[in-house]
């Protein structure tokens, strides 16, 4: 229709021409031409900009195959950021020249990806599509497939990956790189399958995208800013790991993040790393990666019915932890530790950055069994959950001696109903494990320590025996969990789990 248009605009002007007296039609005829290859100039243009047809587009692979040779090859060996000729800086007119119209948009990996087969675009300052326009330079180059590949067939062309970091805010993906002749890769996969591939650092661009903690210096003190938590906003900046310190995630490799924090207060070492101490907040790196960010947020006083007020539900703890796990494949979780102190309220929250396992405490000897193992989250979750056992058998299971002998080989001692192993002990009431006690005598250790450094609810029942300690946090699970302590100092004696319900008047010292 414009081709037309320009036709009879370009007719009417000549028919004008030929209608005028010969000396205007001389004198004016130089005007008129330089009119109508203006005019035709400007159709043409117009045209090509909205139909491309190039022999440039023609060349161009728009269906991508990531998992082949023939694309990691010429991938790498291109010198710049994006591929065939598809580049930073490129105008959207450029674009269309070479690739077409877009065909879709998706907001993702650090603005609105304007789609164009397996090329996906961001344009520099574009946040909708009505903001494009043929001036608009790309900003950055993605190669996304048409369908998801399967990131085991990726790696067996792309080799084993040299690192990974975690991708917020979605919660769901995580980046892998892949060094290849000096050009590193970054590969995005979500549960299992490579979604997208790109020369760019995905993760310094998604950093600015994302909530950077605010940490202040004062009088030797590193010090972190806390904005409102208990809000639905900051609960979503949390729970999908946005949550970071000058861009480094929980599961991020740790680079230079504790030089920039500075001198801790404090540094400890324990089973889950190095730990750093700072005014508020506490960093654990370990396999020089960040495992923890630990914030402690008592003196924010925040409201306790976080669940609600996060609309997230936390996983059955058994006890007043409260655990965010909804995605059991994306590198990282929360935990929001109570105060158990009187005046009650969050304690501190956790952003532990890798998957969660459920601790396998099995009977420790007597050279592991010590007061850090058992003042340990791993130790006192096993216990207070159930999940230590003896040769995979727990307290209240159906099961007679003979079977734990079978299933953990030749105990230490044994009597007519009890097996002992190091100092884990069963004892037995018909063919069910009516207790699993554990002997810490020797440990050295009181009960307030054990409370303290636990931090669950607890009851205190007296017995001529001495004082046990009873947590019992769901009334019908099935177990509960009693700890011995006697003396002036209240030494722990014995850690027992019960296999079943605690009941007031059960306890056979007769309590």
């Amino acid at each position: 229709m414009k081709r037309q248009l320009g036709f009879i605009i370009a007719t009417g002007l000549l028919l004008s021409a030929c209608n005028s007296n010969d000396t205007e039609s001389k004198k004016n005829q130089s005007d008129v031409k330089v009119s109508d290859k203006t005019e035709k100039e400007r159709l043409t243009t117009e045209i090509t900009t909205e139909i491309p047809t190039t022999e440039e587009t023609k060349s161009i692979e728009k269906t991508i195959d990531i998992n082949s040779v023939a694309f990691k090859n010429s991938f790498v060996q291109e010198s710049g950021e994006g591929y065939q000729g598809i580049e930073p800086d490129l105008t959207y007119a450029e674009v269309k020249n070479k690739l077409g119209k877009y065909n879709s948009t998706s907001d993702f990996a650090g603005g609105l990806n304007f789609n164009f087969g397996s090329y996906a675009l961001i344009f520099d300052g574009v946040t909708a599509e009505n903001e494009l326009t043929d001036q608009s330079k790309v900003k950055y180059v993605y190669i996304t497939p048409d369908q998801q590949k399967d990131l085991a067939a990726f790696s067996e062309v792309w080799g084993e990956k040299s690192d990974y970091a975690s991708l917020p805010p979605s919660g769901a993906a995580s980046i892998n790189y892949y060094d290849v002749d000096g050009k590193r890769i970054n590969a995005v996969v979500a549960n299992g399958q490579v979604i997208m591939v790109t020369k760019h650092d995905i993760q310094k661009i998604t950093n600015g995208k994302n909530e950077s903690a605010e940490v202040r210096f004062n009088n030797g003190k590193t010090h972190l800013i806390y904005p409102k938590i208990d809000t639905y906003e900051y609960g979503q900046v949390i729970l999908t790991n946005s949550f970071n310190i000058y861009g480094f995630h929980a599961g991020d490799p740790i680079g230079d993040l504790i030089t920039t924090l500075g001198q801790p207060d404090e540094t400890i070492e324990d089973d889950l790393g190095t730990t750093y101490q700072y005014d508020n907040f506490a960093v654990t790196v370990k396999d020089d990666r960040i495992y923890r960010y630990l914030l402690n947020v008592k003196e924010e006083q925040l409201n306790p019915d976080i669940q609600s007020i996060w609309q997230v539900t936390s996983e059955d703890t058994q006890s007043e932890l409260a655990r965010f796990d909804g995605n059991k494949t994306n590198g990282f979780y929360v935990e929001v530790n109570p105060d158990m102190g009187p005046g009650g309220g969050i304690d501190s929250i956790a952003i532990i950055g890798e998957n969660y396992q459920s601790p396998e405490v099995g009977p420790p000897d007597n050279e592991t069994l010590s007061k850090e193992t058992i003042l340990s989250e791993d130790f006192a979750y096993s216990v207070l959950s159930n999940e230590y056992d003896i040769g995979g058998y727990h307290a209240g299971d159906v099961a007679s001696k003979e079977d734990i002998i079978e299933a953990a080989g030749t105990p230490d001692d044994e009597g007519e109903s009890s097996v002992e192993y190091g100092p884990a002990s069963a004892m037995f009431l018909d063919d069910k494990i009516e207790t699993i006690s554990i002997n810490v005598s020797s440990v050295g250790l009181t009960i307030d320590e054990i409370r303290s450094a636990w931090g669950y609810e607890y009851k205190i029942i007296d017995s001529e025996n001495g004082n046990y300690t009873v947590y019992d946090m769901d009334k019908t699970n099935g177990y509960h969990v009693e700890i011995l302590s006697t003396g002036i100092n209240d030494d722990v004696q014995s850690i027992i789990i019960h296999g079943q319900d605690y009941e007031i008047n059960h306890l056979w010292w007769g309590v």
